[in-house]
Order: structure tokens, then C-alpha cells, then sequence
């Protein structure tokens, strides 16, 4: 019955049972006798167990003394005890708590948190007139509180101490904790203005605390998980919350910005129709009641931030583009405006990458390539994320053999090739320049090789080729044209993306690649560690013949390198090689080259070290074995120094 009138917030429920009897004759003996028990009494599903509401006329004071009691598991929360004298409108009263659940206020404070909980233990005074109340708490204290800021979606606990008068809810100070070993502390309070209205003054002080745990969906505009350092203030109303965030980022975290929601398209009708207006009468207890729900509905908080955020390469940056990631660690400093209500989102500041990658995927995901960000790539952030200033360098590096791209019939094996890309202007509209790097050529090679790619076309065609197929488009110079190679070579990379994908979801310690390389040329490129990297494998192997004639019936090819740990610290290592012929290897019968190996390898802090090693190896091996009797400790109080014991 009392959820119709004070709305549905609360949940009020219970069962009473008693007697209550109203008296109003003249002024100024109006009161309220009454007599309640009330069962299975509950507070936003939050339990109270029995209450117990007096209220007696006390005749030689002329005044109605009232008693507020509860019983929950055998123990008063509530004890209420006062009077409140008609004649001069005087109130007093006193009310011990005792682990209170601070789960009744939770309805209050709807939309800035989510399960709120905790216990307030102490003592509170009420006295003067109804027009000018007096407050003031002794002992307050919060203990095992706790909540999740829903704006964050992180969980901290609360204890320590606070005071209640009618001006203000102070926190002096409560402590806070993140459960992962953050803490921090909060001072200030809540101006409470008579009752009347709430404005918030508060101020928070974190020491490697989790700040943000958005998962993906949680927010629109951003999310991650992010530790930092650093002050909040909080300020508006319980509706209307101001946070204004000073931080620099600890730890290790993560920040995303995804850009599929950041542009919208919107239409407006040229014909708009008006329902006519209806003067319909109302019963004025229906006005009444729905004014009153109305003012006691929730309407929910709406939040004002303003971040600046130092970020440190502790933290991995994400530009979020579709199925496409531009992540990267470095350093900026950053402002991070948005507000709940309007919806609006702004980050100005420079952020400076020292190592990245940008992964890319296109064909229905059957490629999928990452490039390497070169540290000195720049974001520059100026208010609307799609005003963003770009200029980024990335790099993919893969291998291919030259003979597609220049006429030399000699250039057959695989060649390191870098394709890079500069990514520079805003981000609604790039400029993207392509480019294609085969390091350590010699200079007749070079210069065919720069003569293949001497225009932007040949470039991008080639830059695309060598993302598809992990080749070069065969070319008119190159005399190359066997078209169905250079097909099965791109069907051949597209199965090894594949297969390398479901490999690592599967945490399998291989990556696997496929190059057809035309000519009867089938490579299978293999890299493992195996035995907790005690054994590392290397290579590629083919089915081909290398050359034609010549008595060559060698039909298994390749390069295929297996380095073994023969103890522990890797100093003795076991190298098994088998080493497909190549044009440095003509002068021989061109057969595949196998062969085995063993390496020692130590590692000296001095040259005095390695040449005693050598020359006098007992005087080395007992100065290594030499353990210093004492070792001094220096104090940083007194300067003074102690020796230890060998222990």
C-alpha cells in the first residue's frame, strides 16, 4: 500500500499487524498514537526482520514519545527512541545503529552504483524545531562496504569512519580497495543542504587501483582495463555526476576505441502528422497519485567526465576498425571528455607509439597479415575521433623469391621482403603510401629491382600480391608466365593462414607455411619450439627437383635446421642440418647437403675472464667458486655500514 504513494523505488514489504489512531482536536495536540508490529519487513529486497513502531501520548509533558525497533537474526539494527512536542514543534531523538544494512539506501543511489552493500554502526542525534533541525553523529563507522561504480564496472570495498550533520556527510577518510592490491582514499562527503536537496564533494585519491574494467558491449564509446595513480573529484547532484580525473597509468591494462558506432546516418520526414488534442478530465486522486510516482520515479544518473590521462607503455592502446586492429604501447599525455546525457565524446592530446601492430583481414577473413608499428609512429588527438591526425609507419615482413619479379633465373630463393606502409592525414580520410624494401641486395640486383617497382601501380599491385600470396605478381621482365602457379601459390597461402590460425587456437606451438613457387616448387615452411624450447625447428621443405639433368634424382629439398639443448643452460648444443643446393653450390653435384654439428657456447662478464678460461683454467674455475665471507649493507637513515653473515 505505501509503494502507490512513495513509488516503487523502495520495494517496501511486509505484513503489520497493530493499532494506529489519529487525533486531531485543536492545536496543538494533533499526533498519532499507534501500536505496529510488522513481519517479514524487507528494504529493496534487503531483509529487516520484525519492526516495531510506538508511539504513546506522554500527558504531563504534552508531548508524543515514539520507539523504532527491529529484530534481524537475534540482533538490533534500529533502536529509535525521541518525542516531538506539539506545542512548540520540538523534536528530539537518538538512534543507535548496529551493522545497519547499508543495502536499503542502494535505491537512492541507482545509476552510479550497482550492489551496494555494507554495514554503519554508531549513533545519531536529532533535536530543535521542526523548522531547524540539529544533527550530529558519534562514532559513525562503515564497515565491509562495498560497491561497483557503474560507470567503470569496477568493484571496490569501503571501511572507516564518517559524521552526519544537517549540513553535510563527511568521509574522514574512508579507505578503499580494489581486491587486486590497489588502494586509495576517499575525503570530502555529500552537502546534504537541510535535506532538501544532495550535491556531491568528493574527493578520491588511488594508488595503483583499477580504474576501468569495461568488457566489450559494456560502453559504446570505450572500454578495457586500466590501473593507474592519480586523483578524482566528484561533484553535481546524485542525477546529474561530474567527474573530473587526473591520472597516470600503472601496470599492466588495456584501452579500446572502437569506431563502428562513431558515425551515424540520420534522416528527417518532409511530411510530419499532428495528432489533434484531446481536453480529457481527470479524477483528481489519479492527478494526485501519478504527480507523486512521478516525482519519486527514478530517472536515472547522468554522468560528466573530463580524464587526463598520463598513459605510459604499460598500457596497449586499441583502435578497434570492423575485424580490423590498429593496437600499440608508447606514451601521451591525453584530455577524454564525454557526457552520458548528450552522448558526446571528445580526446585531444598526442600519443606517441614505440611499438605496435596493426592487424589486417580481408577476404572474408582468409587473409589475415600483421603489420609491425615502427617505433616514433604518432596519433594526434584533436576532439572528434574521426579528426584524428595520423602518421604511422608499419611494416609486414615476409619471404619470396626475386625471379617473379626481375629476369634472373638465378634469384630462386626466398628473399626477406618488407612491405611497408605510412599512413599520414586525418582518420575519416588517410593517405596511405605503400612501399617495398628487400634489404641487402647487391647493386646490379637493386638496380633491376627498383627498376621493377619505378611507379606507385607497380607498387600497389605488387605490395597486394605479396599480403595475399607471400609472392611477387609475375611480370613481363621477369619473363614469368606460368599464370596457374602464381593462382596456386595464392591458394596455398590462404590454406596456410588458415591452417597457422587454427594451430595457435588450438595452443599448438607450430607455424606453418605453404609457397608454391612454380616450376614443380612446392615449399612447406615449418617453425616449433618443442620440449619447453629445449628443441627449436627451422625450415622448409619441398618435393622438387632443383635442377633438371646433370644425374640430380634428389627428390625430397628444402632447408631444415634442428638445434638441440644438450643441458640445461643451452651451453652444449646439438645442430642437425639439411641444406637445400643453391647457385652458390653449382660447383658441386648439386645434391642436398646434410650434416650435424656440435657448438659450446659460454658467456664472460670480462675478457680477464675468458682468457683465464682459457690459459689457466684451474686459477678461473676456483675465483668463480670463491663465495664472499661478508657482504656490507649500506643504511640510507645513518649512513652507516654492517657486515652480514654468509647466511
Amino acid at each position: 500500500l505505501l509503494n502507490s504513494l512513495i513509488g516503487n523505488e523502495l520495494d517496501l514489504q511486509g505484513i503489520a499487524t497493530g493499532r494506529a489512531m489519529a487525533i486531531s482536536p485543536a492545536d496543538p495536540s494533533v499526533g498519532m498514537l499507534a501500536g505496529i508490529i510488522c513481519d517479514s519487513t524487507s528494504i529493496a529486497g534487503q531483509r529487516l526482520g520484525q519492526l516495531n513502531l510506538q508511539s504513546i501520548w506522554n500527558e504531563p509533558e504534552s508531548r508524543f514519545d515514539f520507539a523504532v525497533r527491529n529484530q534481524l537474526n537475534g540482533l538490533s539494527n534500529i533502536n529509535l527512541n525521541g518525542y516531538l512536542r506539539p506545542s512548540d514543534k520540538a523534536l528530539s531523538a537518538e538512534a543507535s545503529l548496529n551493522r545497519l544494512n547499508l543495502g536499503y539506501a542502494a535505491p537512492f543511489l541507482d545509476g552510479l552504483f550497482r550492489d551496494f552493500g555494507g554495514f554503519l554502526s554508531g549513533k545519531i542525534h536529532v533535536g530543535g524545531s521542526l523548522e531547524d533541525l540539529q544533527i550530529r553523529s558519534e562514532d559513525l563507522e562503515i564497515t565491509q562496504g562495498g560497491a561497483i561504480l557503474d560507470y567503470t564496472q569496477v568493484f571496490y570495498t569501503l571501511e572507516g569512519p564518517v559524521s552526519l550533520t544537517e549540513k553535510m556527510l563527511s568521509f574522514n577518510p574512508l579507505r578503499m580497495s580494489d581486491g587486486k592490491g590497489g588502494t586509495g582514499e576517499i575525503t570530502g562527503g555529500i552537502l546534504l543542504h537541510d535535506f532538501k536537496y544532495f550535491t556531491l564533494d568528493t574527493h578520491v585519491q588511488v594508488n595503483g587501483m583499477q580504474v576501468l574494467h569495461l568488457g566489450y558491449g559494456d560502453n559504446s564509446t570505450f572500454w578495457g582495463d586500466i590501473f593507474a595513480d592519480g586523483k578524482v573529484d566528484v561533484g553535481g547532484t546524485l542525477d546529474d555526476v561530474d567527474l573530473t580525473i587526473d591520472m597516470t597509468t600503472v601496470g599492466e591494462g588495456n584501452f579500446h576505441i572502437p569506431l563502428d558506432g562513431t558515425s551515424s546516418a540520420s534522416s528527417r520526414n518532409f511530411l510530419t502528422f499532428k495528432e489533434p488534442e484531446l481536453n480529457l478530465s481527470e479524477d483528481p486522486y489519479d492527478e494526485i497519485i501519478g504527480r507523486t510516482q512521478a516525482g519519486k520515479r527514478h530517472r536515472g544518473t547522468d554522468i560528466n567526465l573530463w580524464l587526463r590521462v598520463q598513459a605510459t607503455p604499460s598500457v596497449k592502446a586499441f583502435i578497434d576498425i570492423g575485424d580490423n586492429t590498429l593496437n600499440g604501447r608508447g606514451n601521451g599525455l591525453m584530455d577524454i571528455e564525454t557526457h552520458t546525457k548528450e552522448g558526446g565524446f571528445t580526446i585531444n592530446g598526442d600519443y606517441t607509439l614505440r611499438e605496435g601492430s596493426f592487424h589486417f583481414t580481408t577476404l572474408s577473413s582468409l587473409v589475415n597479415r600483421d603489420f609491425t608499428i615502427r617505433d616514433g609512429s604518432a596519433v594526434r588527438f584533436n576532439g572528434d575521433i574521426m579528426n584524428t591526425d595520423l602518421d604511422v609507419d608499419g611494416v609486414y615482413t615476409t619471404k619470396a623469391p626475386l625471379s617473379n619479379l626481375i629476369a634472373d633465373s638465378t634469384s630462386v630463393s626466398r628473399r626477406t621482403v618488407e612491405c611497408g606502409i605510412h599512413i599520414t592525414e586525418k582518420l575519416s580520410e588517410p593517405q596511405v603510401k605503400l612501399s617495398i624494401n628487400i634489404p641487402d641486395l647487391d647493386p646490379t640486383t637493386q638496380g633491376l629491382v627498383e627498376s621493377a617497382l619505378n611507379t606507385e601501380d607497380k607498387v600497389q599491385k605488387q605490395f597486394v600480391y605479396l599480403l595475399v600470396a607471400n609472392n611477387f605478381l609475375p611480370t613481363e621482365d621477369s619473363g614469368v608466365t606460368n599464370a596457374s602457379g602464381s593462382l596456386y601459390g595464392s591458394v596455398a597461402n590462404i590454406m596456410a593462414g588458415q591452417l597457422s590460425s587454427i594451430l595457435q587456437k588450438l595452443d599448438i606451438p607450430l607455424d606453418l607455411g605453404l609457397n608454391y613457387q612454380g616450376n614443380d616448387i612446392f615449399d612447406v615452411a615449418l617453425s616449433t619450439q618443442l620440449f619447453w624450447g629445449r628443441v627449436v625447428v627451422n625450415g622448409n621443405i619441398g618435393n622438387r627437383r632443383y635442377y633438371a639433368g646433370a644425374g640430380n634424382t634428389q627428390e625430397i629439398t628444402g632447408d631444415l635446421d634442428v638445434e638441440i639443448k644438450l643441458d640445461k643452460p643451452g651451453t652444449l648444443r646439438l645442430n642437425l642440418f639439411s641444406h637445400s643446393a643453391d647457385q652458390y653450390t653449382s660447383y658441386l653435384d648439386n645434391s642436398q647437403r646434410n650434416g650435424a654439428g656440435l657448438v659450446y657456447q659460454r658467456e664472460f662478464d670480462t675478457f680477464k675472464g675468458l682468457f683465464q678460461s682459457i690459459f689457466q683454467p684451474s686459477k678461473y674455475q676456483e675465483e668463480k667458486a670463491k663465495i664472499p665471507e661478508k657482504v656490507q649493507l649500506t643504511l640510507d637513515e645513518d649512513g652507516k655500514t654492517h657486515p652480514l653473515e654468509d647466511e
